[in-house]
């Protein structure tokens, strides 16, 4: 396992053959890829790249594992940590598959809400609930308190140039105070898109600029921070395979060197180092 550490406050972290999904709280979980293994066998683990510290989840049963996407609510040391694991189907059920600290076996949901086209590709934690985007631009809610899970009246989210394809590589889903965000890249001589979920009025809105906030985005999971430097407000920091940073500057068009190509690395995500600045 591979890690450099980039001039800005945050750090790039490589991952060979592991499928990992990160969130903002210095957290990995990640799948060991192994092709001798199917896919129900391969071990899932938190694992903290700071302490070293790995948490081993149970073993999965087959038949009920084959997951799109993984999401988690917590570090796994708190008792609001809830892992879910996301699977849809395009022409049967969709499958939730949820574990909490302290169980022994992964509780298996099962539902019959399906978008009208595509599948449930996208998911992040907000306020206690699961917000999944599906490859046509539906938007859905999964209540693990209520084990209920409901298609939201929002006009389904589109962009021309995106299709189904396309869209796990290039459309990316996070989370700030609340609020969601999906986010487009384009050719690397354009600016990404970003949208913000209108609750209130129940639409997409898109914006020029992120009210002084940083995206870092990255395919295993991107995140926002608040209260960075003014040379790093309304930025989006990409995990490009390039050596150099990477960003493009929202509003005054400005950008650093462009990436090679539109599509992030699924073995690079971006982590937030502890305020001790421990060096890797």
């Amino acid at each position: 396992m591979e890690k450099t550490l980039r001039d800005e406050p945050h750090m790039r972290l490589k991952l060979a053959t592991l499928e990992v999904w990160v969130n903002k709280l210095n957290q990995c979980v990640m799948d060991q890829q192994t092709k001798s293994m199917p896919n129900y066998s391969k071990p899932v683990f938190f694992f903290n790249p700071f302490t070293r510290e790995r948490i081993n989840l149970p073993k999965r049963s087959s038949g009920n594992f084959s997951c799109n996407q993984l999401s988690f609510s917590a570090a796994p040391t708190s008792s609001s940590c809830l892992v879910i694991s996301l699977t849809s189907y395009s022409h049967e059920n969709s499958v939730i598959t949820s574990w909490r600290p302290g169980e022994t076996v992964w509780k298996v949901h099962r539902f019959r809400y399906r978008p009208p086209r595509g599948m449930w590709t996208k998911c992040v934690f907000s306020n206690g609930v699961l917000y999944c985007l599906s490859t046509s631009g539906y938007l859905s809610v999964f209540d693990p308190s209520k084990e209920t899970w409901n298609i939201l009246r929002v006009r389904p989210w589109s962009y021309p140039t995106v299709g189904p394809k396309e869209f796990g590589r290039r459309v990316l889903m996070m989370e700030n105070e609340g609020d969601i965000f999906v986010m487009v890249l384009h050719h690397p001589d354009n600016n990404p898109s970003v949208f913000k979920l209108n609750l209130k009025y129940m639409k997409w809105e898109e914006k020029r600029d992120v009210g002084g906030l940083t995206i870092f985005a990255s395919y295993p999971g991107s995140f926002i921070r608040a209260s960075l430097s003014a040379n790093e407000r309304n930025k989006v920091y990409l995990s490009a395979k390039e050596p150099h940073s990477v960003y493009y500057s929202l509003g005054d068009e400005e950008s650093s060197g462009l990436p090679t190509n539109i599509y992030l690395s699924k073995r690079i995500a971006w982590v937030d180092p502890p305020h001790n600045n421990v060096i890797l």
